[in-house]
């Protein structure tokens, strides 16, 4: 009986060391370094408000996904983006086109910008507006949907040199400001502009997965406040970020080459999860087929002594 229950217990062990690796196989991928990718020691311009500032990581070295992604990837670049800033103009000059603007004298230095913004519109409510008809329209900045087309035309007007993507924030359901909680009409109508000028976006809002089970929005383990993310949630962004930026540039020559946009020029971040699925899947393979062979080798033991066991007792 001792014997047996010392055998179970080695089993036991070994079946949680083997889920213990799969959890950590399948949950935030270490990033590797692509030197084949687009984005390999390229320079970006990242902008937008205090989620892509990411001052709560002043003094790390890391400095949110931005600083993660030049760093994973050997690039240059600055991240421009301040805490505030809007996308209409409800707070006044503290606008993501005015941190273009303040970047104006290296425009041709930038192989990429990355946009942000929307969430500080929906704290004070701003009117969100609508997507105007053609390109020359006179565009009203008060509104979240005039200050976005403003930011989209002005960036593609001066960086000639930049692919362009902006990045859809992702939910803040647990938040009390404004209209953080739902800022769905917000992002709507974002999505559209984005496909309008042709600028390829991440959309992390309407993503329930992302949000529920993997930056757990609701809770506080990756949201200090239930808005800004802390170290470890920025652990879990830059992944995503990362490899969506890297499909800009076959995106945006895509969408070029097409004479209307179509639905499937919608970059998701699902679409980056099935891929980061299927990059990961050889993995999880050979940590199944480990844990079967233990469980098929630990029966075995235990069959052979029960039938040792019981010969005995017939001798």
């Amino acid at each position: 009986m001792k014997r047996l229950f010392s055998l179970f217990i080695a089993v036991l062990t070994l079946l949680l060391c083997c889920v213990s690796a799969l959890a950590a196989e399948s949950s935030s991928p270490e990033q590797e370094l692509d030197t084949d990718s687009d984005i390999y020691k390229k320079t970006a311009l990242f902008v937008g408000d205090s989620i892509c500032e990411a001052s709560n990581e002043w003094g790390t070295g890391k400095i949110g996904w931005a600083g993660r992604i030049m760093s994973l990837n050997k690039m240059k670049g600055f991240n421009q983006a301040k805490s505030g800033a809007s996308i209409s103009d409800c707070r006044g000059e503290n606008t993501v086109i005015n941190q273009l603007k303040a970047q104006l004298k290296n425009k041709d230095e930038f192989d990429y910008v990355i946009m942000h913004g929307g969430v500080n519109d929906a704290w004070d409510e701003a009117p969100v507006g609508v997507i105007t008809e053609g390109f020359d329209a006179k565009l009203d900045t008060t509104t979240f949907a005039g200050g976005l087309e403003a930011t989209f035309k002005y960036a593609k007007q001066n960086f000639k040199n930049a692919y362009f993507g902006y990045i859809i924030n992702f939910s803040l359901p647990a938040a009390k400001y404004g209209k953080l909680s739902d800022m769905s009409e917000y992002f709507t109508v974002a999505k559209q502009i984005c496909e309008k000028w042709e600028i390829p976006y991440l959309d992390l809002y309407f993503n329930d997965e992302f949000n529920n089970k993997v930056m757990m929005t609701r809770s506080l383990k990756y949201l200090k406040d239930y808005i800004h993310p802390n170290p470890d949630g920025y652990d879990v962004l830059t992944p995503y970020i990362n490899d969506w930026m890297k499909t800009i540039k076959s995106e945006t020559e895509k969408l070029s080459a097409e004479t209307s946009v179509t639905e499937e020029t919608d970059i998701t971040v699902s679409a980056v999860s099935e891929a980061k699925t299927e990059k990961s899947g050889n993995g999880e393979t050979v940590i199944y087929i480990v844990c079967g062979i233990a469980i098929i080798a630990a029966a075995t033991v235990i069959f052979t002594t029960l039938k040792k066991g019981k010969k005995g007792k017939n001798q």
